[in-house]
């Protein structure tokens, strides 16, 4: 468990560093005409009471001065202090500023959406060289059928099937598309790996530590 929230920290860490290009790769990844129909929708009213009372407030606002721009002409002028045009004028400053709220509120789910998704595409099944028997033959199998205490060998360009422990070799590691970090990052015995990362140079015995379904990446997941 501590393992898991010192990788933790340190993807946040990662993240806040490179938070520029992170953010930029994000709204490549998001569907601009979803975000602004999801903008609009969150306009309703009922929505708004139920989940922003301050927009709630300032959507009722614009109501009732736009409905006062409407009246105003009915109004005999010594009650009226200004011109229709003036409550047209703050309505629409009202209505933009509600919308500024439901749109950056989309945005954000949007945001968080696409993350998820690059980081579940990092969960496909990929295939994994199992050492067995006392001779450590290499068997190819899944990364699905991997179990902790299961050893793995991962070559430069592969890989790592699983959340494990490095057992013997020294690499460097690509753990780019995980944390953030721009430069691979050096493992040596003893040192735990990230499984969807890959191996940038040499190679690495790894046993395997995650469950499926309870690796740093579905611990990520989870926080997202």
């Amino acid at each position: 468990m501590g393992i898991i929230m010192r990788m933790r920290e340190k993807f946040k860490y990662s993240t806040n560093k490179n938070n520029g290009s992170s953010f930029t790769k994000d709204l490549s990844n998001i569907n601009r005409k979803q975000v602004i129909l999801g903008s609009l929708t969150k306009l309703n009213p009922y929505y708004l009471a139920k989940n922003n009372a301050v927009m709630f407030t300032v959507e009722v606002g614009f109501v009732l001065v736009f409905a006062i721009g409407l009246a105003l002409p009915t109004i005999p002028k010594e009650f009226a202090s200004q011109t229709p045009i003036f409550y047209y004028e703050v309505a629409v400053i009202l209505i933009v500023t509600v919308w500024f709220a439901t749109f950056s509120e989309a945005l954000s789910e949007a945001q968080a959406k696409a993350r998820v998704d690059s980081l579940r595409s990092l969960e496909r099944e990929v295939s994994a060289r199992k050492l067995v028997g006392e001779g450590k033959k290499e068997l190819i199998v899944a990364s699905t059928s991997l179990k902790p205490g299961d050893e793995v060998l991962c070559y430069a360009g592969e890989t790592i099937p699983r959340d494990g422990l490095v057992c013997e070799g020294k690499a460097f590691v690509d753990e780019s598309m995980m944390t953030g970090e721009s430069n691979p990052v050096f493992k040596d015995k003893d040192d735990h790996v990230i499984g969807g990362t890959r191996i940038a140079s040499d190679k690495l015995r790894i046993e395997i530590t995650a469950e499926v379904g309870r690796s740093f990446l579905d611990e990520m997941v989870s926080l997202i």
